[in-house]
């Protein structure tokens, strides 16, 4: 399994429950498998690999939760239509003199969601999260 600092785990309407990893075979499982399932996707979850800290994205109510406390709902409307995640990693590389050598390998997080408003505009809420946990909340 690469060194990841977060997993993700995927919960859909109907029960059912992807995770990044396959439990019995440490495959990891294509995220595309997510996105071809977009449409019952109820709640996207990253969790730390190091540390108790568990990031969900509700899609049914548009809010975030951090270890199971509800803490970004977005304030531009209650009617929010059409619901989309936002999930993608950066990796960042620092390196050496040469730059012959990686220094520093580190995976950045972007987990959220974005909506439109009753007058159809878009809407967004974004973490960013570090592996040590750190987040950085933007819209």
């Amino acid at each position: 399994m690469p060194n990841f600092s977060f997993t993700w785990i995927a919960n859909f309407r109907d029960g059912s429950i992807l995770s990044q990893f396959d439990p019995i075979t440490g495959q990891e499982i294509r995220f595309k498998d997510v996105q071809d399932k977009f449409e019952s996707l109820q709640k996207f979850s990253l969790v730390n690999t190091f540390q108790t800290l568990t990031v969900t994205v509700d899609l049914e109510q548009a809010v975030i939760i951090i270890n199971k406390t509800q803490v970004v709902e977005s304030d531009f409307g209650k009617n929010r239509n059409n619901v989309r995640l936002i999930y993608f990693r950066r990796n960042r590389l620092v390196y050496g003199n040469n730059l012959n050598t990686v220094l520093k390998h580190e995976i950045i997080y972007f987990i959220g969601y974005q909506y439109n408003d009753e007058v159809g505009q878009n809407h967004k809420l974004l973490f960013q999260i570090d592996a040590e946990g750190n987040i950085v909340v933007g819209a």
